[in-house]
């Protein structure tokens, strides 16, 4: 009989086996080994000094796998719950007074189909229909780890990929983009009436979220905001302080006398994504493309709390975060950055009463001042 060369090695060390086996201990535990097993050519060999887990390649509990988190820092939104981490979801919140909405951040090598192609998967758990590559690149951006990042409010019936009952009347909020080879998205459901107070906090934490410095290894920062200040402002005439659900704005105005205009004031710790980012962002959301390096330069400067700063007025159909839609909208914005903070003022409203009030708009702008709370 023709015994092939692989099973030889096998055979030998089962035969020193048997033998070192009959050789000691008690006659009575004695067992007689029968059976052999062909080694394949191309398995492995096994490195000296190997872990259990390299030898039987298995894969470490969770328990075992290093913090996913170590490597991030961000700041947690007023009224969000910190909910345990795992291998897909590196930062994870739940929000609501039951901890009915979800937030979470996960990074995943490899494209995964691209942006588009997880945008419609999106769309297909609250039963929408997919839309071309082509509306979705033309889909508003914020910047999520320093890269731009298509944002999507999308609401229908969701249906998770845990398979549990489909829920009526859900929002989802997304932000979603690739990073060096690595698809990034953070992702947020809920019930669409809560998550229509949240659209705010929700750009916030993903603008926060940034590498680990060095003096934080990962984690949520504790970066102090300004507790020795305050910001002040002189209200024009024709406006009237209106109250808000964001607990984002420090401040929101009716303007003029048919209350159809809006003005805004919100200030973000960090960079929150960099003025020429946030400048496309408000004009993505008017339907219009990206402005150029020299359309950038050639923005009007208005000085806010002493700082020169891009003034932006586009028109368009508007496109709002929380998914309001305004036609025929003008935007007036300003983004003033800050030692540790960006300011920022929009005014957004039909174009005709909007752009009567952009004299105001500058006015107020301009009027903007910090005092010392002792003053």
């Amino acid at each position: 009989m023709r015994v092939h060369a692989n099973y030889t090695s096998t055979r030998v060390c089962l035969v020193l086996l048997i033998a070192a086996v009959s050789g000691c201990g008690d006659p009575q535990y004695r067992r007689e080994i029968t059976e052999t097993q062909a080694v394949s050519p191309h398995r492995k060999a096994i490195r000296p000094g190997a872990t259990s887990n390299e030898r039987f390649a298995r894969v470490p509990t969770a328990r075992e796998m290093p913090r996913t988190d170590s490597f991030l820092q961000w700041k947690t939104p007023e009224g969000w719950a910190a909910a345990p981490s795992s291998d897909l979801r590196l930062i994870n919140f739940r929000v609501g007074p039951r901890g009915e909405a979800e937030c979470y951040l996960t990074i995943l090598p490899g494209g995964r189909g691209g942006v588009a192609a997880n945008v419609n998967r999106w769309r297909g758990q609250l039963g929408l229909e997919p839309v071309p590559e082509g509306d979705i690149a033309r889909l508003p951006t914020l910047s999520l780890l320093g890269r731009e990042a298509v944002f999507v409010s999308l609401d229908g019936t969701f249906i998770g990929m845990d398979g549990t009952a489909p829920r009526e009347d859900y929002r989802l909020l997304g932000l979603i983009g690739e990073n060096q080879g690595h698809l990034q998205f953070v992702k947020m459901t809920g019930p669409r009436k809560l998550l229509e107070a949240e659209v705010d906090k929700f750009a916030t934490f993903c603008a926060s979220i940034a590498p680990a410095s060095p003096n934080n290894a990962g984690g949520e920062e504790t970066t102090a905001g300004p507790g020795h200040e305050k910001l002040e402002w002189q209200t024009p005439a024709s406006w009237r302080p209106v109250d808000h659900p964001s607990s984002m704005r420090l401040a929101t105005f009716a303007c003029g006398a048919d209350a159809d205009v809006e003005c805004s004031v919100t200030v973000l710790d960090g960079a929150a994504g960099g003025t020429a980012a946030n400048l496309n962002r408000w004009c993505r959301q008017l339907g219009q493309p990206p402005l150029t390096e020299e359309e950038l330069a050639a923005l009007r400067r208005v000085t806010v709390l002493g700082q020169p700063s891009p003034m932006l007025t586009v028109g368009g159909d508007y496109q709002g975060m929380g998914g309001e839609t305004q036609s025929g909208a003008l935007l007036a914005g300003v983004v003033c950055v800050l030692p540790g903070q960006v300011l920022f003022v929009k005014m957004i409203g039909p174009q005709a009463a909007a752009r009567a009030q952009l004299d105001n708009f500058v006015a107020f702008a301009e009027s903007l001042q910090m005092r010392h709370s002792h003053e």
